[in-house]
């Protein structure tokens, strides 16, 4: 494998959980990992002595963290790239990249140019088409453009009452609107390509949405459909000359996969790979950026699963011991319904078990 070169500074955009795991497994590898954040208690600030304040919608904070990290990654998609400097060779994924793929409308013409499967949908700022789109393919999804996640900006219509409601939003140009797909499985399928050009895929995973949340996700999985997509992906991910973890998110139908979304970096669906595989997809995020030969991804065991802890109160969490699975806790000031507080992760001998122990684990926490 190749060597990492040591005191090498990367730096992260953002202090949530995803930052923070990145942080864990940076330092695992001997990298100082710089995260710029708005408070000192941020789970990802918590993780690291390389804590730097500031906001990442603050030009001139972002252009001074920047300036001091020898590569720069994002904790999410939602960061303001018109704030942050055109560094040469610095950011991974690219500006470019996260500029195209944080807008939805920008994303889903990408999906379509390069022939990679989706929903049917249109864009546009008046009813009647949105109207006339409602008569042609019957229920379908508003989905905010931009800063949508975990359900927020989502609209489901399944009825002319829903529709009458939906557009009564002033902007319809904020969003897109999507054929609603009735699925059977939402599948995932996580890939990692490194700046060297190596491309390596993860375990398809299947996820469970709950209060349009990820509950929880197991694999391997098989799918016959998925290997054909990842050769379209794989052709795509070089055309954008991508670097780094990217998520695809899938709907399988009896005859079909779409493509649902594209989420540029790494991904809760992956978050079962801290023990699951030969390596976690926050390693290979970073490996990815350092140009580092990507090892072949394989499962440690016969199956895995994931399941998120997520508040129900706004009560202090009481949290249990854990039997038949691994904690990974993210140390949040603030409990609140439906906010993400931690995940366990399970092995076994399938998914389904794995499943199985994780939920049962599951039962002992108070949220």
């Amino acid at each position: 494998m190749d060597k990492i070169p040591l005191n090498i500074k990367v730096g992260v955009l953002g202090g949530g959980q995803l930052a923070r795991m990145l942080c864990q497994q940076g330092q695992r590898l001997g990298l100082q990992v710089h995260i710029l954040s708005n408070n000192k208690t941020d789970p990802a600030a918590l993780a690291t002595p390389h804590w730097h304040k500031g906001s990442i919608n603050n030009k001139s904070t972002v252009n001074s963290f920047c300036k001091k990290m020898d590569v720069v990654t994002f904790e999410s998609e939602f960061a303001d790239t018109t704030l942050i400097p055109k560094l040469r060779n610095k950011f991974y994924p690219s500006l470019k990249n996260i500029s195209l793929l944080q807008d939805r409308l920008s994303q889903k013409k990408s999906l379509v140019q390069n022939k990679l499967p989706t929903s049917p949908f249109i864009h546009t700022d008046k009813a009647s088409e949105v109207i006339h789109f409602y008569e042609c393919h019957g229920s379908f999804v508003a989905k905010k453009r931009m800063f949508g996640y975990d359900g927020y900006g989502t609209f489901i219509v399944k009825s002319k009452k829903d529709l009458q409601k939906f557009l009564l939003n002033k902007n319809l140009n904020n969003f897109i609107i999507e054929k609603f797909i009735p699925f059977k499985r939402e599948l995932s399928t996580l890939c990692a390509r490194s700046k060297n050009g190596d491309v390596q895929f993860f375990p398809l995973v299947e996820s469970l949405q709950k209060d349009a949340k990820c509950f929880w996700a197991k694999g391997p999985v098989n799918c016959n459909k998925v290997l054909p997509l990842q050769r379209k992906i794989k052709s795509y991910l070089k055309k954008l000359n991508y670097v780094g973890v990217i998520a695809f998110e899938l709907f399988e139908t009896s005859k079909s996969l779409y493509i649902n979304e594209v989420a540029p970096r790494v991904h809760n669906t992956g978050h079962h790979s801290i023990g699951s595989c030969n390596i976690d997809q926050f390693t290979a995020h970073l490996y990815c950026l350092l140009g580092v030969k990507l090892p072949k991804i394989t499962s440690l065991s016969g199956g895995f699963a994931m399941v998120n802890l997520v508040g129900s109160s706004i009560k202090k969490p009481q949290l249990a011991i854990c039997k038949n699975s691994k904690l990974h806790w993210y140390e949040k000031n603030d409990n609140r319904p439906g906010r993400k507080m931690g995940h366990i992760n399970a092995c076994s001998t399938s998914a389904d078990k794995s499943l199985k122990l994780a939920l049962n684990d599951l039962k002992g926490f108070k949220l």
